[in-house]
């Protein structure tokens, strides 16, 4: 049987090989490395040309017919049954069935070509007989250090923040100047510190004695040696008394000068204070006391008094920067507790109009111990992560730490802290600032999922259109919404028809939920829907005028003031107006 090949438009058979032309190994390894075949993934044949001992080409058999998007010089050929190879676009004469071809060819794969004639494909090429491989180098290669990225695109940029307990150790290493002159002021030492506690507690058991404040006359009673001499006893005894009388007198009179000297002087450190506080704020700031947490107290006979030193050596707000007179409590009278309060509060006010923020925020946090207005005053500084500090670890208001992390572009560190108070809707809105995509997602769903559970189905549905761009599941939360018959039924459901945007597929949606509305409320709620519909899509107008009659006709015999409701559908129609009236005052 003589096979031979015809012209074809198409390929009859798969194509499986690749024919390249050439009579040299390098001319076929050349194309090869074109088309970057592996010759570990492929069998190449050799096909012999009409002279003796020459080449005219090989064929390229790869593994799984894998071939190559782009052949370059080379040509597809294709595989006829798994026995025969033929040219791209030829069809092979006469049409054989693949036993046929076994029997005539063999189990042997065979190559049929016009300028060939028919080659068997006895033994793949060797490539280790022909190729002569380089000896490989053992050269050291050094690998120089990785530089410095520079992106093609600039997407974002982000501060680097510190954590909260790194942020208040650096800001307890600002402090003033370490040298400063004491104030010429002479406090009360110990013993007279012990005299003044001694008179307060003497001067409140006299006042408990007499109810008076003042001194009373006391009667000594002194005796007498004979009855017999009275008036000589008379005279002695009068003697003695008043002797008494002025000694006791003189002491008390000593004893409240001296209680009022030391008073005066322990006074007299604040008046000091509170004048340096108008002269030079700053300077008074490092002899403050602070007031109620280890320092000035209301009333009381502590033994401890005020003195005048200097306590503070910076204004740190976090660390340790007490001066050498930072211990003790001291007790002030209520008048002066107040002045010293009054001031501090106005030293911070004018501190802050004055752009001093970190200083207002030492007055309110060491001075006052309030650490709310200490944060506020840190925030209108901008210094947010200052303020993010002092509400995580004095206030425990990880939301306000967040919000001051986001205000001051920290988003990486307040979308952390919202993640852990469950905001999910912050958390998505700053992972999508972020580029942050998928993990935005994952927030949103989180956030619609906690909406559905609260029953919140306009919300969720929200969530689902905008944030998720997912328009059905949306739709189906509005429709959930409206079946639940929450208080939001209504906005569900004219929320649902609004994003129906196919004409007929409105009026086909509001006629097919018309008829599952089997509840008396439900219809009242689905008549204001076709209201609603009526006024707003003129293309469904004639459906909802419909459904909204039936409506009406059907509950106006038992209720009339369903009349009401023809309104709806007849805005304009004064007559109708006066219909209604009329057909309500009838006695039908």
């Amino acid at each position: 049987m003589e096979l031979s090949l015809t012209l074809s438009n198409q390929n009859q058979y798969p194509l499986a090989a690749l024919l390249i032309r050439g009579s040299t190994v390098e001319q076929w390894l050349q194309q090869m490395q074109q088309m970057q075949l592996n010759l570990a993934m492929a069998n190449v044949y050799a096909l012999p040309g009409k002279k003796a001992n020459s080449l005219w080409g090989c064929l390229v058999v790869p593994e799984q017919a894998l071939l190559p998007a782009i052949a370059g010089r080379a040509e597809y050929c294709q595989l006829v049954h798994n026995h025969l190879f033929i040219a791209q676009y030829t069809s092979l004469y006469p049409i054989l069935a693949s036993d046929e071809l076994h029997r005539l060819l063999g189990p042997q794969l065979h190559f049929l070509h016009a300028e060939t004639g028919l080659v068997a494909l006895e033994q793949p090429v060797q490539w280790q007989s022909l190729l002569l491989l380089p000896q490989e180098s053992t050269t050291a290669v050094s690998v120089p250090a990785k530089g410095v990225y520079r992106p093609g695109k600039l997407r974002g940029m982000f501060i680097q923040v510190t954590s909260p307990e790194e942020t208040l150790e650096q800001l307890s290493k600002q402090s003033f100047p370490q040298q400063s002159p004491e104030l010429n002021s002479k406090p009360l030492a110990w013993w007279e510190k012990l005299v003044l506690w001694l008179l307060r507690l003497l001067r409140a058991l006299l006042r408990l004695l007499f109810w008076l404040p003042g001194l009373i006359p006391i009667r000594i009673p002194v005796k007498t040696g004979h009855t017999g001499t009275s008036s000589r006893n008379n005279n002695n005894s009068g003697t003695s008394y008043k002797a008494a009388q002025g000694k006791l007198l003189s002491w008390m009179r000593k004893m409240e000068k001296q209680y009022e000297d030391l008073e005066e002087r322990n006074k007299k450190q604040v008046d000091k204070l509170l004048d340096l506080f108008r002269t030079n704020p700053e300077k008074a700031l490092e002899y403050a006391v602070p007031l109620d947490t280890s320092g000035v107290h209301r009333g009381g006979n502590n033994l401890a008094e005020i003195g005048f030193s200097k306590r503070w050596s910076g204004f740190s707000l976090f660390g340790s920067n007490r001066g050498a007179a930072g211990a003790g409590a001291y007790t002030l009278p209520e008048d002066h507790y107040q002045l010293l309060n009054n001031q501090y509060r106005q030293t911070a006010a004018d501190l802050m109009q004055n752009g001093d923020y970190q200083k207002a925020a030492f007055v309110y946090m060491k001075l006052l111990g309030d650490y709310r207005a200490a944060a506020t005053a840190l925030e209108k500084g901008g210094l947010y992560a200052e303020a993010a500090a002092i509400y995580i670890k004095y206030l425990k208001q990880t939301e306000e730490a967040a919000r001051c992390y986001e205000k001051g572009n920290m988003l990486q560190q307040a979308l952390e802290l919202y993640i852990t108070i469950h905001k999910h809707d912050k958390a998505g809105e700053l992972a999508m600032l972020l580029g942050r995509n998928e993990e935005a997602r994952h927030h949103y769903g989180l956030l619609a999922l906690e909406y559905k559970q609260k029953k919140q189905y306009m919300n969720a549905a929200g969530v689902y259109r905008e944030k998720l761009q997912d328009d059905e599941t949306a739709q189906a939360l509005l429709l959930s919404g409206w079946e639940a018959g929450q208080s939001d039924a209504l906005r569900c459901l004219n929320t649902y028809f609004s994003h129906i945007e196919a004409d007929a597929a409105l009026e086909q949606q509001a006629a097919a939920l018309y008829k599952t509305a089997t509840l008396v409320p439900q219809k009242q709620l689905y008549l204001k829907a076709m209201g609603h519909l009526y006024q707003h899509r003129q293309a469904a107008a004639g459906t909802a005028k419909q459904i909204g009659y039936e409506i009406i006709a059907a509950h106006i015999g038992r209720n009339r003031e369903m009349a009401e409701e023809l309104k709806l559908f007849n805005k304009f129609d004064q007559n109708l107006t006066k219909d209604i009236q009329l057909y309500k005052q009838s006695k039908r």
